[in-house]
């Protein structure tokens, strides 16, 4: 007899909380900190909770600087310090890691544009980008760019930021 346990996980907020800290947990884990990404620049979108949070928090302790762009600058800040407060309670050396938060929100597409620009300004190189944002909804509604939300997030933001970042590092 075989359940499939999923959709009455997802439908119970605490079960889906534990079984996402049990995911985070045990992939986290084995997370291979002594890599070095020192002197390496990495953006991860949607990285102020889940698994973009501990993918940037993984980097940071390899030495990465980490630009957190994230829809809420005030939550991107209290990612940023409890990222910060991890390196300094579990002793680990950050390796010269840093963290820049930087507002974008892949639903407007206006924003993505405002975040290539704020990143250009910062005068840093581009090694890496992690396309790690996403949402689910089921409201269909749409933005003032006529837009629905969790199609604009999951695929035309992610494809305009890589285009426009790609085009800003080819020209460098």
């Amino acid at each position: 007899m075989t359940h499939n346990l999923l959709p009455w996980i997802l439908s119970v907020p605490p079960l889906f909380a534990i079984a996402c800290k049990l995911y985070v947990t045990l992939t986290t884990v084995y997370t291979d900190e002594s890599v070095s990404m020192k002197n390496k620049v990495v953006i991860v979108t949607g990285s102020n909770t889940g698994i973009g949070l501990y993918t940037a928090r993984a980097l940071v302790k390899s030495g990465a600087h980490v630009i957190m762009a994230v829809r809420s600058v005030d939550k991107g800040n209290k990612a940023k310090q409890e990222i910060e407060k991890d390196c300094r309670d579990t002793n680990k050396s950050v390796n010269g890691g840093q963290i820049t938060v930087l507002k974008l929100d892949l639903s407007h597409l206006d924003s993505v544009i405002q975040f290539v620009e704020d990143f250009k300004k910062l005068n840093l190189p581009l090694n890496v980008l992690i396309n790690n944002a996403g949402m689910a909804t089921m409201t269909g509604e749409q933005v003032t760019t006529g837009l629905e939300p969790m199609f604009a997030t999951n695929h035309l933001g992610h494809y305009l930021l890589t285009k426009k970042i790609v085009t800003t590092v080819e020209a460098e």
